[in-house]
């Protein structure tokens, strides 16, 4: 974000309160004028997305994070798509616990270690679309989670780390 890396129509935002408010003035230590992202509302539930995702159903995006983050849940909260809302994933991390830390450390979601009832979701669209169905590269028969409420931001799937 702050280098620039990241181009302006990549940071994208629920809203943003006026020209000189964009949602690529929230980069860290600003740029020239107004230096932040407002959002037009100020509640719970307004977002500043940084991260793109795939621009096609069989080409994996990853995106990777400069700073660890220690967290049980992963929450993928979807913005944009085309048709249905619907994805496939998977989460890597560091294993911090090992004598000399392991990166990158697939947590489970191709793989199964993440049990499917650990994976959780807003809603999905009938029994061929659960949840788990989200794995990295399908399971054997299923495609994809989708969501029950295909044209609705707020959307959600959530696995659950294993301890």
């Amino acid at each position: 974000m702050e280098s620039g890396a990241i181009p302006d129509d990549s940071i994208t935002a629920s809203s943003f309160w006026q020209a000189w408010h964009e949602p690529w003035r929230g980069r860290l230590h600003g740029v020239t004028g107004e230096a932040a992202w407002v959002s037009m509302h100020s509640r719970i539930g307004e977002w500043l997305q940084v991260f793109p995702g795939s621009a096609g159903r069989n080409i994996p995006v990853t995106n990777l994070l400069n700073n660890p983050v220690d967290a049980r849940y992963v929450r993928f909260l979807p913005q944009t798509w085309y048709g249905r809302i619907s994805m496939r994933a998977e989460v890597v991390g560091c294993d911090t616990n090992a004598v000399v830390p392991t990166c990158p450390y697939v947590l489970g979601m191709e793989s199964g270690a993440i049990p499917d009832g650990s994976i959780t979701a807003s809603s999905f669209h009938g029994p061929t679309f659960e949840p788990y169905l989200a794995r990295l590269y399908g399971v054997a028969g299923g495609g994809a989670w989708i969501a029950e409420h295909p044209h609705t931001i707020g959307e959600w799937l959530e696995p659950r780390m294993p301890d």
